[in-house]
């Protein structure tokens, strides 16, 4: 079988290297790469940045040993190590890509606008990249409101989206109250914008008294007697 001229030089440098007691970068950039895709997704891929050619160190006479750091914007430090004969650690940069869809704002939208299918469109991005996260299923937004405007394209990530206001703050509310199988109602006026579950101060119409309850849908707050 004939190897490539190419695969024979980088195979002859190896072993020269090797041969002279020299630890082969290959082997380096090999033990990085495994060490980061074997925490990472299926679908992730890896490459090692470049590394001093001019770099020599002692032949490892045991397996290298290698511990990524957390990935920062699509790239890992590797620390490769060797504990014998001679004792050495060499960082590694790897580049990490993962490319999967992600939902993206199909159009410019504004603050408070209610997220739909219709804003929403699949892109493939690199999610390696996207360190404030992503969201791959529509039904994750179910019920969200854009926090902040944005611009077409945008990935959609957990910190941009809210829980839709079903009470807004000044709005005239029913106050719920319970007490085991008894249902008190009365009206009351929100002191300030709830999603559902939230906790919102509203204060009584007739008593003008403050109480605390939960937002259980559109105008309804929840109190415990």
């Amino acid at each position: 079988m004939k190897l490539p001229s190419a695969l024979l030089l980088l195979f002859a440098g190896s072993l020269a290297q090797a041969a002279d007691g020299v630890q082969p970068l290959e082997a380096l950039r090999d033990s990085a790469i495994a060490a980061v895709l074997a925490q990472a997704a299926p679908s992730a891929r890896a490459e090692a940045l470049a590394l001093d050619e001019r770099l020599r160190l002692p032949a490892c006479a045991e397996a290298l040993r290698a511990a990524p750091e957390p990935v920062r914007g699509g790239q890992v430090r590797v620390a490769v190590s060797c504990g014998a004969p001679a004792s050495w650690t060499v960082y590694v940069g790897v580049r990490l890509t993962d490319i999967r869809p992600v939902l993206t704002l199909a159009r410019g939208a504004q603050r408070g606008e209610a997220i739909d299918a219709g804003l929403l469109v699949p892109q493939e991005r690199d999610i390696a990249s996207l360190p404030y996260g992503y969201f791959s299923d529509p039904a994750q937004l179910a019920g969200r409101q854009l926090r902040r405007p944005a611009g077409a394209g945008s990935v959609l990530t957990p910190d941009m989206v809210e829980g839709q206001k079903l009470v807004r703050r000044g709005d005239l509310v029913t106050v719920v109250g319970r007490a085991g199988p008894m249902e008190v109602r009365s009206q009351g006026k929100a002191l300030r914008d709830g999603a559902a579950g939230d906790r919102i101060p509203v204060e009584n119409s007739s008593s003008r008294r403050v109480v605390e309850g939960r937002v259980t849908g559109g105008g309804l707050v929840e109190v415990r007697l």
